[in-house]
């Protein structure tokens, strides 16, 4: 089974950002296997929104898919408050 690396931010002023900024971030795998651990850091960049305006950030992974396209778990979601 596969996962892609990277998650969706949702700041609580309403601006969604699909994926972290790839020149910025550092590089992982498109494909993360079960037992895995790797460490980086990812950025996001605000387009609509002031960092000082931003109370809390919602973070959603999409859950892993096999070969065939079949979910495998479910999302996941986080809420980071500032």
């Amino acid at each position: 089974s596969s996962a892609m690396a990277g998650a969706k931010m949702i700041t609580d002023t309403g601006e969604e950002i699909e994926h972290s900024d790839m020149l910025m971030s550092d590089f992982v795998q498109e494909e993360i296997y079960p037992g895995v651990k790797l460490n980086g850091s990812f950025i996001w960049v605000l387009e609509e929104s002031k960092a000082e305006d931003v109370e809390s950030v919602t973070f959603i992974w999409e859950a892993p898919v096999n070969d065939a396209d079949e979910t495998l778990g479910e999302d996941v979601e986080i809420e980071i408050q500032f």
